[in-house]
C-alpha cells in the first residue's frame, strides 16, 4: 500500500481563480469608511487559511458545479466564519486573536457585538 501527501496549495491549485474571486467578494463585503472601516480593516487581518470557502469551492467542482455563484457562497462562509470569531471572542474573554488585539480589547464589549452582527448581515 503506498501513500501520497499532498501539500495544501497542491490540493488548492484546481479552485485558485475562484480563491481570487472569493477574496474580492469578501473585500468588497468588508469595505465600509470612517470608524466602522477601521474596524471591518481590524477584522480583515482575522483572515486565515480560507478553508471553509475552499472547501465549499473544491465540492462545487467535485460535483461539476459551473456556478459562477460560487465564490460569492464562499465569501459568506468566510464572513459568517469572522462574525462567530469576533463574538466568541467576548464570550471567551480572549484578548488576542491571530496575535492581535481582539475587537472587544481593542474598543469595547459593545463594538465587538456589533461589529459580529454587522458581519452575520453582510452576509
Amino acid at each position: 500500500m503506498s501513500s501520497s501527501t499532498f501539500s495544501l496549495d497542491e490540493i488548492l491549485e484546481p479552485v485558485q481563480d475562484d480563491l481570487v474571486r472569493m477574496r474580492q467578494v469578501l473585500d468588497g463585503a468588508l469595505a465600509a469608511q470612517g470608524a466602522v472601516g477601521e474596524r471591518t480593516s481590524h477584522v480583515a487581518r482575522f483572515r486565515g487559511k480560507e478553508l471553509r470557502a475552499a472547501l465549499v469551492l473544491l465540492c462545487g467542482q467535485a460535483s461539476g458545479s459551473q456556478s459562477e455563484e460560487l465564490p460569492q457562497v464562499a465569501a459568506v462562509l468566510e464572513l459568517i466564519h469572522l462574525a462567530t470569531l469576533v463574538h466568541d471572542d467576548v464570550l471567551d474573554g480572549a484578548d488576542v486573536r491571530r496575535g492581535l488585539a481582539s475587537v472587544h480589547a481593542e474598543w469595547d464589549e459593545q463594538t465587538a457585538i456589533l461589529m459580529g452582527d454587522m458581519l452575520y448581515s453582510r452576509a
